[in-house]
Order: structure tokens, then sequence, then C-alpha cells
């Protein structure tokens, strides 16, 4: 009778010892970038010749670099993602479309944020899904595997290059 009542109490402590996933919060913005003066038909028409880029802020607990597999994002699976370190202070990740106020993220104290850039192949680009879906950003931190499920992200103000 003492080793029934032992064992579920042993399995209680050891899994409020288990190691938690670490990823705190996931924000995700696209922006499009446009090279300077489009180039126009005939017509005086401009020939659309913007990229659009998409890309995942995690606020992670600590400093260590997560892995990614894998980004589901409009329904295409991506394994090709970048990651890079932000630091621990406050960022401007650019400007809200919508509103035209900036958008400025904050870790918590002894949180850092990593950038995920998607690299989409142009093949996709030409063929675009509804921005509706989820995103989801499979990957391994701490040794641990984690999913994050976004549900929505945030356009930005497009960027002019040269």
């Amino acid at each position: 009778m003492k080793v029934l009542l032992f064992t579920p109490a042993l399995i209680l402590v050891l899994s409020s010892c288990a190691q938690t996933v670490n990823i705190k919060k996931a924000f995700a913005f696209y922006q499009s970038v446009n090279s300077g003066a489009p180039p126009v038909y005939k017509n005086g028409k401009a020939i659309s010749k913007s990229l659009t880029r998409e890309f995942i802020y995690l606020e992670i607990s600590g400093n260590t670099k997560p892995k990614i597999k894998e980004v589901t994002y409009k329904g295409n699976v991506y394994s090709d993602v970048q990651v890079y370190l932000v630091g621990q202070q406050q960022i401007n990740a650019g400007i809200a479309k919508a509103t035209g106020s900036p958008v400025m993220l904050s870790p918590a104290k002894g949180d850092t944020f990593w950038r995920l850039e998607i690299i989409i192949p142009e093949s996709t680009i030409e063929h675009p899904i509804s921005r509706q879906n989820k995103i989801i950003v499979k990957g391994e931190s701490e040794g641990r595997s984690f999913s994050i499920k976004i549900d929505n992200e945030k356009e930005l103000k497009p960027l002019i290059g040269y």
C-alpha cells in the first residue's frame, strides 16, 4: 500500500522538476521592400517589383540561441530560416502601416530577443496564399523541442531601398 501512495508522489515531484521550454512570446511581421522608383510599362502603369520580407521575433528566457527546424507560413513549410541575436534591450520593429506609429518590443528582465528571417524561394512568392493562415515555428531550445503558433502578423510600412 505504501508503494502505491509513494509512486504518484514521486511522479508529481519529478514532473515538477522537468524542464520547461523557455520561449516566452513570438511576434510576426511582414514588410514590402521597394528598390527605388518602380519601372513602368509603355502606358505609364507601374510594374510591381517589390519584395516582401517576413520576420519573427522570439522572446526567450536566457540567451541560448534557438535551433529552428521549420516554419509553416502561408500554408508552406520552410526550413531555411536565419536566426539573429537582437539582444536584451527594447527594439523598434518598424512602423505599423495601419497606424503610422512605431512598433516597440520590450523583453522581460533576463529575456533575449532573437530575429528569425524566413528565406522564401521566388517560386513561392509568385503564388501568394492568404495571410489569414497561422504561422507555426518548430524548433529546439536548451535541448527541448517547441512548437509556437502565431495567430496574426502585423504589416509594417514599406522600406525604400536603392
